[in-house]
C-alpha cells in the first residue's frame, strides 16, 4: 500500500484485529481454547464429578453428541461452595438436562407453530368477514402505524426459492392474505398489536393476543435457535432492551391472575423465561382448537414423565424440584380448563 492510499474496509478490519488489545488478550488468556480431554480436566477442577458418568463416556459425548458450551450452560442451575466449586454436580446431570431441554424446545416449537397458524387463520377470517375491509388498505395502514416495510417482508427470505412465485406476483400491491403467509413471527407480533388498535370489528377478541404474543414470540425464537431454555429459570432476571438499557420483565395482569389460580411460586412466574412460556400456553389455550390443546397437553405430560427417569440426579437441587412442580401445575391447570 502506497503512502496516502485509502484503506478498504476489509483491510481495515484485518489491521484493527492485528493491533494488540490488552483487555482482549487477558480475556483469551483466561478462556483459552481447550481440547475435549482438557475440558474434562477443567470441569473436574470446577468440582464437576464423573462418578455417575465416567470421563471416558463423557469424552465420547463431547466428541460425538454435544459440545461443552451447550452442555456446560446447565451448570448455572447449580450452586458453588466457598472455593467456587460446584456442589453435587455430576457430568451425567448436565447431559440429562441437555437432553430434556431438547425435548422441551421441540414441544415449544410445536405449540408455537400451532398458535402462529391459528392466529393467522383467525385474523384472515376476521378481515374476510368485515365488509369494511378490502384486504389491501390494511397493509398500507400497517406500514404507517408500525413503521414496517412490507416490501422487505415480501422479498427478503433466506430461502426465496420456496416462495418466489408468490413473491413475484404480489410484490407490488400486496394483500393481507399474502403478507400473512410471508411474515415472520416477529412481524406477526407487530401486526396483532396493530390490528387490535386499528380494528373495531370484534375488537375484544384480539386484546389478549395483542398484550401477550410478544412474550410468546421470545421463547419460540429461543427454541427455534436451539438456545438453552432450562437455565436461569428461578427468580427475577433482568434483560437488555433495544436501547441497551437493563430492565425487569413486565408481567401482564392476565398472567399474574392466572398464576394465582395455578399457585405457582412467585419466584418462578416472575422469571422472564417462565413468563414467556406461560404467555405461550395461555394464548394457545385461548385460540387453538380442542384437538390441538389435548395433543400439546399429552406432549407435556410425557415430558414430565421423562423428567423423572433420573429423578435421583435432582433430589438435592431445590430450585429444579420447584420448577418441576410448577410444570405439573401448569399441565394440570390447562388439562382441566
Amino acid at each position: 500500500m502506497k503512502f496516502g492510499e485509502r484503506i478498504g474496509p476489509d483491510e481495515l478490519k484485518r489491521l484493527t484485529a492485528s493491533i494488540p488489545n490488552g483487555k482482549r488478550e487477558r480475556f483469551i488468556s483466561k478462556h483459552p481454547k481447550l481440547t475435549n480431554l482438557e475440558l474434562i480436566k477443567h470441569m473436574r477442577d470446577k468440582g464437576i464429578t464423573f462418578d455417575v458418568m465416567t470421563d471416558k463416556l463423557a469424552l465420547e459425548k463431547l466428541n460425538d453428541s454435544n459440545y461443552y458450551f451447550k452442555l456446560g450452560a446447565y451448570r448455572l442451575n447449580y450452586e458453588k461452595n466457598e472455593q467456587q466449586k460446584y456442589i453435587d454436580l455430576d457430568f451425567a446431570y448436565l447431559d440429562d438436562l441437555a437432553s430434556l431441554d431438547m425435548r422441551f424446545r421441540y414441544i415449544i416449537m410445536q405449540v408455537s407453530l400451532d398458535l402462529e397458524h391459528t392466529l393467522k387463520t383467525k385474523i384472515l377470517s376476521s378481515i374476510g368477514d368485515n365488509e369494511a375491509e378490502d384486504g389491501y388498505e390494511i397493509v398500507k395502514q400497517f406500514e404507517v402505524s408500525k413503521n414496517v416495510d412490507t416490501h422487505d417482508i415480501l422479498t427478503k427470505h433466506n430461502t426465496p426459492f420456496y416462495l418466489d412465485r408468490i413473491q413475484r406476483k404480489y410484490v407490488e400491491d400486496s394483500s393481507i392474505w399474502v403478507l400473512m403467509e410471508l411474515m415472520t413471527m416477529g412481524n406477526l407480533s407487530k401486526f396483532i398489536e396493530f390490528y387490535y388498535e386499528y380494528t373495531s370489528f370484534k375488537k375484544k377478541k384480539w386484546k389478549e393476543a395483542s398484550l401477550l404474543f410478544r412474550y410468546a414470540k421470545n421463547i419460540r425464537n429461543a427454541a427455534a435457535h436451539s438456545n438453552p431454555i432450562l437455565i436461569d429459570l428461578y427468580g427475577k432476571r433482568k434483560y437488555l432492551d433495544s436501547e441497551g438499557k437493563t430492565k425487569n420483565v413486565k408481567l401482564d395482569q392476565i398472567i399474574v391472575n392466572r398464576n394465582s389460580l395455578m399457585k405457582i411460586d412467585k419466584e418462578v412466574y416472575q422469571n422472564p423465561k417462565v413468563n414467556d412460556f406461560l404467555c405461550l400456553m395461555y394464548l394457545h389455550n385461548q385460540y387453538a382448537n380442542k384437538g390441538s390443546k389435548l395433543n400439546k397437553i399429552a406432549l407435556l405430560e410425557d415430558f414430565s414423565k421423562q423428567c423423572t427417569i433420573h429423578k435421583e440426579y435432582y433430589e438435592k437441587n431445590e430450585k429444579l424440584l420447584v420448577l418441576y412442580e410448577s410444570l405439573n401445575k401448569i399441565i394440570d391447570y390447562y388439562k382441566n380448563n
